[in-house]
């Protein structure tokens, strides 16, 4: 059993970069991030400079009024952020490709909740990849698993995509 999980992240940090920017709906997601990129330097220094030392006031000014401390602003988006398309590909299933894989379970959805109708496009782009470069397993069990937080409209959405998902078997929690 091979364990690659990372919790509150998007299906494409999990999809390869070529497939994202191979498929026309998908590539957008490329683009967004390249366009990031050539940002991220200042955008960077900002969080730095600015951001985290207001969240830190913040939070000392907080704790001094017994109060919650806000939470920490995000990181920019950049070439080290866990949730930039194929980032958790290239670290945690490309080098375990060479293996024979039996199966996979995917527990995922969440982070794509507000995007449901492109997580439609992305979950099988993202099986598809798999299968490809798994090409010899293509046929070994694929599940994935859930768990049903909400009735919202993008949570049935995301579902629906992954029960459309052709080839994943659904297990219940």
């Amino acid at each position: 059993v091979i364990s690659t999980n990372y919790g509150g992240t998007p299906a494409e940090a999990w999809t390869s970069y070529e497939a994202l920017y191979l498929n026309q709906e998908l590539r957008p997601m490329t683009e967004a991030y390249e366009a990031q990129l050539a940002v991220w330097p200042e955008k960077k220094r900002e969080y730095e400079t600015v951001a985290l030392p207001k969240w830190r006031e913040a939070v000392a000014q907080a704790k001094k009024d017994g109060k919650p401390a806000p939470a920490q602003p995000g990181e920019p988006m950049g070439p080290t952020h866990r949730n930039r398309p194929a980032g958790l590909y290239n670290a945690m299933i490309a080098p375990i490709v060479p293996y024979t894989v039996r199966g996979a379970v995917w527990y995922q959805g969440e982070s794509n909740a507000g995007r449901a109708y492109q997580y439609r496009k992305l979950l099988p782009t993202m099986i598809n990849d798999w299968r490809t470069r798994w090409a010899p397993c293509s046929r070994a069990a694929w599940c994935w698993s859930t768990r049903s937080p909400s009735r919202s409209r993008p949570w049935a959405t995301a579902r629906c995509a992954r029960i459309s998902s052709r080839g994943w078997r659904r297990s219940r929690k």
